[in-house]
């Protein structure tokens, strides 16, 4: 196995002058061929090649000469070291033999991109390159048995020692290494190098540095004993392993006394690793190392070569996100020598005690994760601390609606993650920011820290509680899932059936003050309803937001979504039966609950929802069946069992107690669609179902007596990753139900579906309003109120809808109002992607990976109804900005070395029209998706600084690259239908 140290073990030898003499003389034979062999000139033939060729690949700068001259002096000094220490222990008659290496540390790091917008630049000008040179030494400070190890070694039998090896840095001989580095005790077990601790000789926090990375590139998690050939899969996840996560390691000998390990598929966390869409951006680490033995008398690791690789790209658009970090490093044995010491600690005694009891040091850990958790990982802090100090110099009203919307946002959000509550508080309170808090609030909501929730809560939403809403939709998306957080949250959501008892206690003497009529206490009674209102709307915007924030708990990881869906989960199961509370004839209630739980479709909503489909109870038919068929479309097809099923068919045959509609009907086919097999298309599945009888045409004389329309618009296609636009518009006897509006991102095998946004339409009881002819449709109508609801969804996440009209008085008021003027209907500031994480390199510097996506909204409309033509003209515009940053930050223990910025922006408007013409039935429409201008922007800046700049905080030298294509407005083609459908209606306008 790898043996990285040889350890000389000398007796006592205190007495017995024979023996001694014995020993003496063997020792100084062994010496004098020690000292033949120290230097790399007497290494064997195939290490001579490598290290000849590694040195002529590099040219020798006057730093080097420099630093070879004064190591022939430090020769010298071990020398006499060596001659005095031998003295010194035998003069005293004991000693322990130990051995003192010097390494050449030469390490090479490029970080490059190699998007589509800098391949038109030279590679210089975009990338940044960084060596250095520097030696380092180690010697075994103390050993001690852990037990016998039973082996054969041609008669000899070697026992397994426990090392503490001092890692000491030497000189610094070129490149960005002069600094002050913290001696390294490293506890480790011989034989397999498995390392049982990290100690540090500063109480301070240590920085990422040459020895670190040296340590982590000598000591493998080889395990000892494990033979020359072991490999350890990260999805068992037994050990940590790396610094960088959990990771997949494989560990072999190719051939002799040469050994190599591999290190690769890693699991990146980061500080914060948040992602509304799936394969957004994806990190991608390997690494291999080769370890060359001596191939003389002892087991030294006379060469190492390392190679790091690190990928950052991003699976739907990798043509314009494509940057790679890469490391090569090499450890060359320069010098071997052997000192006699007096041992520092009795051989009873661990590595570890030794260590903390008699040394005094500081324990970094054991794993690399904890170690890396103790260190002083860069400089993240502190340049976030400066990015929010030019943050704060600008003004609030820079976040205005243009194409840089989202990435000022993304900007705002990362300032307001690090600032103060003061300095919160001076932002709100200043009069110049009342325009734009709005913005500010979505962007407390998304750092999801408890500093910013805290100030939310406690100051903005109680000085200005019009903001509720902006809040709750944000921090349900936020960019950390807080404990905290959802913990403060959940303390209200527990009281929501209290709340909901109280609020129905408030709705009685309403009723009687208004059935009373007096005129004195109007206004009263004004007031009452106004208060019950907002409670009651307050209530459900916390539910929808909470019940979001639990749906992406159950998301986080496959074994929570499995608690989850049976039944294990403690807030879950609290949450539906608190919100689920509801006597079955309080519809207001029980529709809130199926609305809600829309953001939370795990198996134990089935049976609440089954309860409400293809049922005798008539308020539940009209009023909640389509709420229910709604939320079972949202739950996945494995826990809708048969008997849910059945129900289902018959409300398709129209087979249930009461008769159904054709919306539910409709809705019904959207749940069994669900259950597709993966490995079907939908024309074999509907081949299938064909077959069966209740499915084929006009079955019993009877169809769907409803015109629909559903067509796909493909908005842009990158790398097996589709953007794309669906529209379904739902007519019932020529009299227009609903509509479904949704823009996603989707792969084309058809799986990762990520819904970005959505918009839904839908109506009732129009009928008997709008169509003087009877039929049963209109029938079913009568017993409901004209009533029209708007609900929004963002990234898979439902918003509480929004009635436009619940009465004829508010139809009436609506249609008279229908002028064409543009309302603003809803804006909002959302982060889809936040990754920061520091990475060590095997250089001895950190790599900070600061990633952010913002994404901004604005859904503004107009409508205009002829109440003399009998035509309509509706307007939905859609004006999105979204941007992607990503930072890579190169720093050593001086400070910043130098960065690498990409940024990816996008801007442009979707607009949807539908005009009606309801002059004679059949009722004409049409309904027309669009694209305004669309705008790219791709910027790159590279910045690097020179040690001098560094220290006397010069200007760093700076490249800028960027690129803005515009691509034209457009229309995108409508199907064969629809195209007829539209040109019929134009002219009839004629």
């Amino acid at each position: 196995l790898l043996v990285v140290v040889s350890v000389v073990f000398g007796k006592d030898v205190a007495d017995g002058g024979e023996k001694q003499s014995k020993l003496v003389q063997r020792e100084q034979r062994q010496e004098e061929g020690l000292d033949k062999e120290a230097g790399v000139q007497k290494h064997d033939d195939k290490l001579q090649g490598k290290s000849h060729d590694h040195r002529s690949s590099s040219s020798e700068t006057p730093a080097q000469d420099a630093g070879r001259t004064a190591n022939k002096a430090d020769e010298k000094k071990v020398e006499k070291l060596v001659t005095g220490s031998r003295a010194q222990a035998r003069s005293r008659g004991g000693s322990t033999s130990m051995l003192l290496y010097e390494y050449e540390f030469v390490s090479e790091t490029e970080i490059n991109s190699n998007s589509d917008a800098d391949k038109s630049y030279s590679k210089r000008e975009s990338q940044i390159v960084t060596k250095l040179n520097a030696t380092y030494a180690f010697d075994l400070t103390h050993y001690d048995k852990l037990g016998g190890i039973l082996g054969r070694y041609h008669s000899q039998s070697r026992v397994n020692y426990v090392l503490v090896v001092v890692v000491q840095m030497i000189k610094c001989n070129s490149g960005p290494c002069d600094y002050d580095m913290p001696d390294l005790y490293v506890d480790f077990v011989q034989g397999g190098n498995n390392i049982n601790n990290i100690f540090t000789n500063t109480s301070s926090k240590t920085k990422w540095n040459i020895l670190l990375s040296a340590a982590n590139i000598v000591h493998t998690p080889a395990i000892s004993g494990g033979g020359d050939h072991q490999t350890v899969v990260r999805c068992f996840k037994i050990i940590i392993i790396t610094p960088y996560g959990l990771c997949s390691y494989h560990f072999w000998r190719p051939e002799d006394k040469i050994f190599k390990r591999r290190v690769n598929k890693c699991s990146f966390d980061g500080i914060r690793n948040h992602s509304l869409i799936a394969s957004a951006t994806v990190h991608s680490y390997e690494h291999m190392i080769e370890y060359i033995q001596n191939a003389k008398m002892n087991a030294d690791i006379a060469y190492i070569e390392a190679d790091e690789k690190l990928h950052i790209t991003s699976v739907p658009l990798k043509n314009a996100l494509d940057m790679n970090i890469h490391t090569k490093t090499t450890l060359t044995m320069v010098n071997r020598t052997k000192v006699y010491v007096e041992p520092l600690c009795d051989m009873e005694e661990t590595a570890s005690e030794c260590a903390e009891s008699r040394l005094s040091l500081t324990k970094l850990g054991k794993s690399w994760q904890v170690v890396k958790q103790n260190l002083w990982m860069g400089l993240l802090k502190k340049i976030m601390e400066k990015y929010h100090k030019i943050k704060a110099q600008k003004r609030l009203d820079e976040v205005s609606e243009n194409s840089d919307g989202s990435f000022i946002f993304s900007e705002l959000v990362d300032a307001v993650s690090l600032a103060t509550t003061e300095q919160l508080l001076e932002t709100f309170e200043d009069k110049r920011n009342d325009p734009f808090l709005g913005v500010f609030t979505n962007a407390l909501g998304s750092a999801g820290t408890m500093r910013t929730h805290r100030f939310a809560r406690d100051v903005v939403l109680v000085r200005k509680q019009q903001f509720v809403s902006k809040y709750l939709e944000s921090v349900a998306l936020s960019t950390k899932l807080n404990d905290e957080v959802v913990d403060d949250i959940k303390v209200v959501c527990d009281e929501i059936q209290w709340l909901f008892t109280e609020l129905a206690k408030q709705e009685q003497p309403i009723e009687q003050n208004e059935t009373k009529k007096v005129a004195n206490q109007n206004e009263d009674v004004d007031e009452s309803k106004e208060a019950l209102d907002h409670n009651r709307n307050f209530i459900r915007q916390i539910a929808f937001a909470y019940a979001t924030l639990l749906n992406r708990f159950c998301k986080s990881s496959k074994s929570r979504l499995n608690a989850c869906n049976n039944h294990k989960d403690k807030n879950v199961n609290e949450f539906i039966v608190a919100i689920t509370k509801c006597d079955r004839r309080d519809v207001d209630c029980n529709r809130s609950a199926l609305q809600i739980l829309v953001n939370l479709p795990v198996a134990g909503v089935v049976p609440y929802a089954s309860q409400f489909i293809c049922s005798k109870d008539n308020s539940a038919q009209l009023f909640l069946q389509k709420n229910a068929l709604k939320l079972l479309a949202f739950v996945e097809t494995e826990f809708i069992e048969t008997p849910v099923i059945n129900k289902l068919l018959r409300i398709f045959r129209n087979a249930c107690p009461l008769a159904q509609s054709t919306t539910d009907q409709t809705l019904t086919i959207d749940v069994l669609m669900n259950a597709v097999p993966e490995h079907a298309s939908v024309d074999d599945y509907w081949k299938q179902l064909r077959k069966f009888k209740l499915f084929r045409n006009h079955y019993l004389h009877r169809s769907l007596k409803a015109m629909s329309n559903v067509y796909n618009v493909k908005i842009a296609e990158s790398n097996n990753h589709i953007i794309e636009s669906t529209s379904k518009t739902e007519f019932n006897n020529e009299i227009f139900k609903r509509s479904d509006f949704l823009i996603s991102v989707r792969r084309q095998n058809g799986h990762q579906n990520s819904p970005v946004l959505a918009l839904t339409v839908d109506t009732a009881g129009l009928a008997n309003v709008v169509s003087d002819s009877q039929s049963e449709e209109s029938d079913m109508d009568a017993y409901e109120a004209p009533e029209a609801v708007v609900q929004l969804s963002l990234f898979g996440s439902s918003l509480p809808p929004i009635k436009i009209f619940d009465s004829y008085t508010g139809l009436l008021s609506t249609v008279w109002n229908a002028d064409g003027s543009i309302i603003n209907a809803h804006e909002t500031n959302i982060i889809w992607r936040q990754f920061v994480n520091v990475i060590p390199l095997f250089n001895g510097m950190t790599l900070t990976n600061d990633m952010i996506g913002g994404f901004s909204l604005k859904v503004s409309g107009s409508s205009k109804t002829s109440i003399l033509n009998r035509d309509a003209q509706s307007t939905m515009i859609n004006d999105v900005s979204a941007s992607l940053d990503t930072k890579l930050t190169l720093v050593n223990g001086n400070g910043v070395v130098g960065n690498l910025w990409h940024r990816l922006s996008a801007s442009g408007s979707v607009v949807l029209d539908l005009d009606v013409d309801f002059y004679a039935e059949p009722y004409l429409f049409c309904a027309v998706v669009s694209q305004g201008p669309l705008q790219l922007k791709y910027a790159s800046t590279k910045k690097t600084m020179s040690y001098y700049q560094r220290i006397d905080n010069g200007k760093p030298k700076q490249n800028k690259f960027s690129h803005t294509v515009i691509t034209p407005p457009h229309c995108y083609a409508l199907n064969r239908r629809s195209t007829e459908m539209c040109n019929e209606m134009f002219k009839h306008k004629e």
